[in-house]
């Protein structure tokens, strides 16, 4: 640590489930009695996306009522919002359209319980895979909105490749068969 001040950052920790987690990570030096810097104390914070239902803003169809993301709704509203903070202070932020594959057929096979279950478990892990300031939302019958905010496109394909990657290994087990594997179109 070569300042004297402590430090503050974002990231990831690999869960030894298998998933990352975003935390925040707060780095504090410690001092001898001389005031020099012995050593360090770092402590990680989980960080979690902001609760639909409890925010001020959830009004009645802002969320979606199978994955429990942001409606189609709320999410066409939260991305005019992020367009106007674009337009007035230059705030970057990116929009991913992710479809998962083949659901209709998946459904036909193993019927609607099913198809909802795999789309609470893919909302599931992208919330718990982005930051708490970036948006989740229910788009369509079989896709997803993400809203990354203040991010620039130079960070677009780390982001992208680590959702294809949590997204790929995301299925159900519904009575011994597995569900469908998303993808990127």
């Amino acid at each position: 640590m070569k300042t004297t001040h402590p430090v503050e950052a974002s990231g990831f920790l690999h869960h030894k489930s298998g998933y990352e987690v975003p935390v925040r990570i707060r780095a504090v030096p410690v001092h001898n009695p001389h005031g020099s810097i012995i050593g360090a104390v770092e402590t990680f914070d989980e960080l979690e996306q902001t609760d639909l239902h409890s925010t001020e803003k959830s009004l009645p169809g802002s969320v979606d009522d199978v994955t429990g993301v942001a409606s189609r709704a709320q999410t066409k509203s939260l991305l005019c919002e992020a367009l106007a903070a674009f337009n007035e202070r230059q705030v970057a932020f990116v929009v991913l359209r992710l479809r998962l594959q083949a659901l209709e057929h998946f459904r036909a096979a193993f019927g609607p319980d099913a198809a909802s279950s795999l789309l609470r478990v893919v909302a599931r892990s992208l919330v718990s895979d982005l930051w708490r300031t970036d948006v989740v939302g229910r788009w369509a019958d079989d896709e997803f909105l993400v809203i990354l905010n203040s991010r620039n496109d130079e960070s677009l394909p780390l982001v992208r490749e680590r959702l294809r990657r949590v997204l790929a290994n995301d299925s159900i087990e519904w009575w011994g068969e597995t569900g469908v594997p998303c993808w990127f179109p």
